[in-house]
């Protein structure tokens, strides 16, 4: 009567977000993990709520190591990263359940182990047995059954809400591949990786402007440190005019009186979308305060952070460790998410080392470790995204000589999700008009 799955699957909220510790706390009993590693995460995890300090896996595995001298980050990798705070409460009460059953047993055996000791006494027996029923009977209080019920008509009133089409459970790009893969909504963080020049931003102000165009109630901070805002722009121009941005950009070449009065009309279009662009570089932590109060202002929108890009960040400017660097902006990043529940995309880049391991005959596929940096952003991230673009390989453009349609590819691959949900899209991709339409 035990379930590591949904055991890992609470602890693994819990970490991640740890202001849910409080949905649960008042009902929070560490036997009622079966599993002896869980049993010692949640007790490092109450040790650090008792002293006041706020976690993240690598707090939580040092807690860990100094309360049992071996167990480690290794023993709990598979609980970093991911979890989802809906429906918590439903998943302990559901573990909760389950110990209650184990303790029944235990007791009962207990009881009849007693009964059939003829060197014990009846009556102590009795009221042995007694008290631990009465504490086992104190975990499901009137109190606890009362919060259940709110549980319960909580995720009713839910599923009624989202029959009735009055909630949206994510926010869609009408890209149905990938709408059906990576599901866009509140609490998640998508790491996007590719190797330099593979249309990374080009993508995601693709996949924004599709976001604006199917969905109400977005919103977004663009810390587009990379580009300007003014690319951003163009780049949708293109896309709605087919004119690319060397033309629009070209003294040489004036636009036609049609092609300036598309371009004028869609000026309105965009200026209806509420983004907040910042080209200054910043601190992980001056982003944190800003995001913060962006979503303040919005407090029902979907509220999306894109940082582009992870490495042009000031905190990599300053002298140090810089796994330590990494550490520091992937808990800011955390903490963003926690504390707005926003959707969060971080553009990221691959290390030259390791692409020079990529080669023809994997078609240069990526990988998650050929990221930069220490494994802290995939380990925060609960989606990862990685992006190739073939054309960028001689010997690939080589073999395929003839056949345009490699000038034209783009691969996306979902590596990890918080759903499980993975996959391959390909894509017939014109950056220069930044067009992307799933093949």
């Amino acid at each position: 009567m035990n379930d590591k799955e949904c055991e890992d699957d609470v602890l693994r909220t819990i970490i991640s977000f740890p202001q849910t510790i409080y949905r649960i706390l008042k009902f929070l009993k560490k036997d009622v993990f079966y599993d002896p590693i869980n049993k010692r995460v949640i007790e490092a995890i109450l040790s650090l709520l008792d002293e006041g300090i706020v976690w993240d896996g690598t707090l939580v595995s040092i807690r860990l190591k100094k309360l049992t001298g071996t167990l480690g980050i290794q023993d709990i990798i598979d609980l970093l990263g991911g979890g989802n705070p809906v429906g918590i409460e439903e998943k302990y009460f559901y573990l909760l359940e389950l110990y209650i059953k184990r303790e029944h047993t235990r007791i009962s055996n207990k009881a009849i182990q007693l009964a059939l000791d003829p060197t014990t006494d009846a009556l102590d027996n009795q009221e042995l047995v007694l008290k631990e029923l009465q504490a086992l009977e104190g975990l499901i209080t009137k109190d606890s059954n009362s919060s259940l019920d709110e549980v319960l008509q909580r995720t009713f009133s839910d599923m009624t809400d989202r029959q009735e089409g009055k909630v949206i459970p994510y926010w869609k790009t009408n890209w149905k591949i990938l709408d059906n893969i990576l599901q866009i909504s509140p609490g998640n963080i998508l790491l996007l990786g590719g190797k330099g020049g593979s249309s990374k931003t080009k993508f995601i102000i693709a996949m924004m402007k599709r976001m604006f165009s199917n969905n109400d109630n977005i919103s977004c901070q663009w810390y587009s440190m990379e580009d300007p805002a003014d690319k951003i722009i163009r780049a949708w121009i293109a896309q709605e005019t087919k004119l690319t941005d060397s033309i629009l950009q070209s003294k040489q070449r004036n636009l036609t009186q049609t092609e300036l009065e598309r371009a004028i009309a869609l000026r309105d279009k965009f200026a209806s979308w509420d983004i907040e662009y910042v080209e200054k570089s910043t601190t992980i932590k001056s982003m944190r305060g800003n995001f913060k109060a962006f979503c303040a202002r919005r407090p029902d929108n979907l509220n999306i952070l894109i940082i582009d890009n992870l490495m042009i960040l000031d905190d990599n400017n300053r002298r140090g460790n810089q796994t330590e660097i990494d550490d520091e902006i992937a808990r800011g990043i955390q903490t963003i998410m926690r504390e707005t529940s926003g959707y969060v995309i971080a553009v990221h880049h691959f290390t030259d080392a390791q692409l020079d391991k990529l080669n023809f005959s994997s078609g240069y596929r990526p990988r998650e470790s050929h990221l930069k940096g220490s494994t802290r952003y995939r380990d925060i991230a609960t989606q990862v995204m990685l992006i190739n673009r073939p054309a960028q390989y001689g010997d690939i453009v080589e073999y395929y000589k003839g056949r345009d349609y490699i000038n034209h590819l783009l691969i996306t691959e979902v590596t990890k999700n918080r759903n499980n949900a993975t996959g391959i899209i390909r894509w017939f991709a014109s950056p220069e008009t930044n067009t992307f339409l799933e093949l």
